[in-house]
């Protein structure tokens, strides 16, 4: 028995001593967001999906990891805005944070649960793909007045991080934002949850397809007859939350959440922001944040 117990504890010993030595200064996170980030960029779910995953029980979104490309989920951490379209990445960088647990359980060291951070600056070129930027109103199917929409497009930073990658469009077109079946399950629970939510929230909780201007003369144009006056997203910054379950596990995205754009307008000049740190708190849980941000 004594001889067992001697080659256990020496399997363990050496066992933690591998893991050690083959993950110390090893970055394998950032080499996982290349991944990922290649096959949002290419656009094909079916490979894109196995990408994502949980290190504790924070739970998939309603609607599971599609929930994160599609604009109708209503997700905040949303990158529809990215999926199947160019942008170009810079040097990445990252950092080891705690993870949080609902439930804290006993782990051996090499089970347990890892976080990180990583930061990757992105940038579009405008001659290839720039996502529109949307005032809010607009983004979640309010019509804007002429003037209003003229200020916004003057200056988009006030307020910029509200549903920020939910306003972020590939285009101004009908259709961008399907909706669900009148009829259906979720369709219906989204209308009573509407029903419960206070009306500043409510206003806020399905994203649409861009609306109407209100012009000065009580006419009606179409958010497309003013493409080219729109804000266009030139960089950013896309903080992907990356995890695994443990040592012996792949790391996997829990989810992505865009920071500092920098809006091109019309005229050329550049509009540079920077997000509340409010707003980028990682918290269990998803859904949009309209009010995240507002001590700022």
């Amino acid at each position: 028995m004594t001889f067992l117990r001697n080659i256990l504890f020496l399997g363990i010993l050496l066992t933690t001593i591998f893991v050690f030595v083959t993950t110390m200064g090893a970055d394998p996170c950032t080499d996982q967001a290349k991944v990922f980030l290649a096959k949002l960029s290419e656009g094909d779910i079916e490979t894109l999906l196995p990408q994502f995953g949980e290190n504790t029980c924070h739970c998939q979104p309603r609607g599971g990891y599609r929930a994160y490309i599609r604009y109708e989920s209503g997700e905040a951490d949303n990158l529809a805005f990215l999926f199947g379209h160019k942008f170009k990445t810079g040097e990445m960088t990252f950092k080891n944070v705690p993870t949080i647990e609902k439930v804290k359980t006993p782990h051996m060291i090499w089970e347990e649960p890892e976080s990180t951070e990583v930061d990757v600056p992105l940038s579009f070129d405008p001659s290839e793909y720039s996502p529109y930027f949307l005032p809010l109103d607009m983004a979640y199917g309010h019509s804007v007045s002429e003037s209003d929409f003229k200020k916004f497009c003057a200056d988009p930073s006030p307020d910029f991080w509200k549903c920020l990658a939910l306003r972020l469009r590939p285009g101004l077109e009908k259709g961008l934002v399907p909706r669900a079946k009148p009829d259906s399950k979720a369709e219906f629970m989204a209308d009573l949850f509407e029903g419960l939510l206070p009306e500043e929230q409510a206003r806020y909780l399905k994203p649409k397809d861009a609306a109407k201007i209100e012009m000065s003369d009580g006419s009606e144009k179409d958010a497309a007859d003013f493409a080219k006056s729109f804000p266009r997203l030139k960089q950013g910054i896309l903080r992907l939350y990356i995890v695994r379950r443990g040592q012996f596990h792949r790391w996997t995205i829990r989810k992505g959440r865009l920071k500092d754009p920098v809006f091109l307008l019309s005229d050329g000049k550049e509009i540079a922001t920077k997000t509340p740190e409010a707003a980028l708190q990682d918290q269990p849980g998803h859904g949009a944040q309209i009010e995240s941000g507002n001590e700022q």
